[in-house]
C-alpha cells in the first residue's frame, strides 16, 4: 500500500475489524497501487481515501460471502482441499476474503495484467498464471473443483462471451462447479434501447479503459441468452440462476459438470443504502445524519445502528418510504429511508471519532454502509456534494455555450444567405444592365436598322395582297 493513504488505512481497518469483524482477524490489507478497483472506487468518491478504501473492503467482503456460502452449500462445510480458481481475478479484492477458508497450496488466480497476478502471489501465497484476450490462447495445464468468474462475464461482447464460458468449464473436473456473474438487462438504466434478438446488449465502456473496448465493455444480457449460451458451451449440463446475488446487483449462474446443483435456501448478500448528507453542529457535540437503504432479497431492514468509536450510540429507524429513490432504481418494494442526529459523550465529538453505519436485517444479519472518521466523513459529502454541484454548473454554463454558439453559428448562416441573396440580386441586376447596353449597341448597329425595317414591312404587306 502507497504510503500516502496508509494512515488513513491504518483507522479505518482498525475500525472495520471491531464494527464490521466483531473483532475477528482480517485478512490481507495490502493493496496494490495500480488496483483499478481501488481507482474505480477513488474516482466515484471524488479522490476522498477513506470512502474508496472502505468500499474497497467492503464490496470485497459482501462478495466473499455470497460465494463462500454457495461453496459451503455444494462442496460441504470444509473448504480446505478444495481446489479453486479465481479467474480474471484482478488484484485480489474478492481473493483476500476467500482466502480465509480456502487454502492457499490449493488456490490459483488469473487475470490479463501480469502485474496483478504477480501481486496476488506475493501477497496471498497462492499460484498464478497469466489470462489472454482470446480463450482459445489461454494455457493452463491445471483442472478446478470450482473456477469463479466474477465480474467478467458482465463485461464480455457476444462473440467470445460462449467461447470464454467453453474454455472455462473445460477446466473443471468431474464434479465440478463454474460460478460467473453477468448483468441482467432488467438492470439496465436506460432501457433505452430496443431489445437486440440475441438477447445480450453491448457497450464500449467500463472502469478499465486500458482493455480494448470492443474486447472488455458492460453487456446486459436476458436469461434465455444465457441459458443457451451455456447449453453450447457446456453441453446441456445443470445451470441454476441467483437472481441480484451478487453486490445485489449482478445475477450469478452457476453451471455443474455432472452434477444437480440445487439453490441454496438463503442466498448471502448485502443490503443497498447511501449516506446522503452529515453535518456537525456548531458546538461539535451533534452530528446529523440521513440517507436511504434497503434489502431487495432478504427480509428487510430493522434499523440502523450507529457507533462512535465501537459504541452503539442510536438505534435509528428506517421507517418513512423514500419514492425518488425507488423510482430511480426501479425498485418496487418501499425503499426507507432514515434521519438522525447523534450526540457525543463528552462536550464535542473529535474529529478524529470513528463513524459507523451498519444495517441490521429483521433477521439479525448486519452489513456495513458506512465507516469513517466524523472529519473525513462531513468533509468527504461536502466535497461530493460540490463536485456534483459543480458538474451540473458546468454542464449548465456547456450547455449555455453550447446554444450560444449555435446560435452565432445560425446567424452566422443566416448572414451569409443574405449576403449571398444580395450578391444574386446584384448580380442578376448588373447583368440586366449589361444587357441593356448590349441591346442599344446592337440597335444602332446597321443590321439591327435593316432587321428593323423588315418586320416593319412585313407588318404591312397582308396575306391576300
Amino acid at each position: 500500500m502507497t504510503t500516502a493513504i496508509e494512515p488513513a488505512a491504518t483507522r479505518l481497518l482498525a475500525a472495520f475489524r471491531a464494527d464490521v469483524l466483531h473483532g475477528a482477524p482480517l485478512p490481507c490489507t495490502s493493496v496494490h497501487p495500480d488496483d483499478f478497483m481501488l481507482r474505480f472506487f477513488l474516482l466515484h468518491h471524488h479522490g476522498h481515501w477513506e470512502g474508496a478504501l472502505f468500499e474497497y473492503f467492503r464490496s470485497g467482503l459482501g462478495a466473499s460471502r455470497v460465494i463462500g456460502g454457495l461453496l459451503h452449500h455444494w462442496f460441504g462445510p470444509s473448504l480446505r482441499e478444495l481446489s479453486v480458481l479465481d479467474f480474471a481475478s484482478g488484484f485480489g479484492r474478492v481473493t483476500r476474503w476467500l482466502m480465509q477458508e480456502l487454502a492457499p497450496r490449493r488456490v490459483w488466480v488469473s487475470d490479463i495484467f501480469p502485474a496483478a497476478v504477480e501481486f496476488q502471489r506475493r501477497a496471498f501465497g497462492v499460484h498464478g498464471f497469466s489470462s489472454t484476450a482470446h480463450p482459445e490462447q489461454l494455457e493452463c495445464g491445471e483442472t478446478f473443483d470450482c473456477v469463479i468468474a466474477s465480474s467478467l462475464f458482465s463485461h464480455l461482447p457476444e462473440e467470445t462471451f460462449e467461447p470464454w464460458l467453453r474454455r472455462l468449464y473445460g477446466l473443471l473436473r468431474p464434479g465440478g462447479v463454474l460460478l460467473f456473474s453477468v448483468h441482467d438487462r432488467s438492470i439496465r438504466e436506460p432501457a433505452t434501447a430496443p431489445h437486440p434478438e440475441s438477447g445480450l446488449e453491448f457497450d464500449r465502456l467500463s472502469e478499465i479503459p486500458e482493455l480494448a473496448a470492443d474486447r472488455y465493455g458492460t453487456s446486459w444480457v436476458d436469461e434465455p441468452f444465457v441459458r443457451a449460451a451455456v447449453s453450447a458451451a457446456c453441453g446441456g449440463s445443470p445451470c441454476v440462476r441467483l437472481p441480484r446475488a451478487l453486490w445485489s446487483f449482478q445475477d450469478l449462474y452457476a453451471v455443474g459438470k455432472g452434477r444437480e446443483l440445487t439453490p441454496p435456501p438463503r442466498v448471502a448478500h448485502e443490503p443497498i443504502g447511501f449516506l446522503e448528507g452529515a453535518t456537525r453542529s456548531p458546538s461539535g457535540r451533534w452530528l446529523s445524519l440521513h440517507g436511504w437503504t434497503h434489502d431487495p432479497l432478504g427480509t428487510g431492514v430493522a434499523q440502523l445502528d450507529i457507533r462512535l468509536d465501537g459504541e452503539r450510540v442510536a438505534a435509528c429507524p428506517v421507517d418513512f418510504p423514500r419514492e425518488d429513490v425507488a423510482a430511480a432504481l426501479g425498485l418496487p418494494d418501499v425503499v426507507g429511508g432514515f434521519s438522525i442526529s447523534v450526540a457525543s459523550s463528552g462536550a464535542t465529538m473529535p474529529g478524529e471519532t470513528q463513524l459507523s453505519l451498519i444495517a441490521v436485517g429483521k433477521n439479525g444479519s448486519e452489513f456495513p454502509l458506512h465507516l469513517g472518521t466524523v472529519e473525513a466523513t462531513v468533509m468527504g459529502l461536502l466535497v461530493r456534494d460540490q463536485s456534483r454541484a459543480g458538474q451540473a454548473m458546468a454542464l449548465r454554463l456547456r450547455g449555455e455555450e453550447e446554444a450560444r454558439i449555435d446560435a452565432e453559428r445560425r446567424a452566422a448562416a443566416a448572414l451569409a444567405e443574405r449576403a449571398d441573396a444580395e450578391g444574386r440580386a446584384a448580380a442578376a441586376a448588373a447583368s440586366g444592365e449589361l444587357l441593356h447596353r448590349e441591346v442599344e449597341v446592337m440597335r444602332q448597329s446597321r443590321f439591327w436598322k435593316l432587321r428593323d425595317a423588315w418586320w416593319s414591312l412585313k407588318g404591312r404587306i397582308r396575306p391576300d395582297s
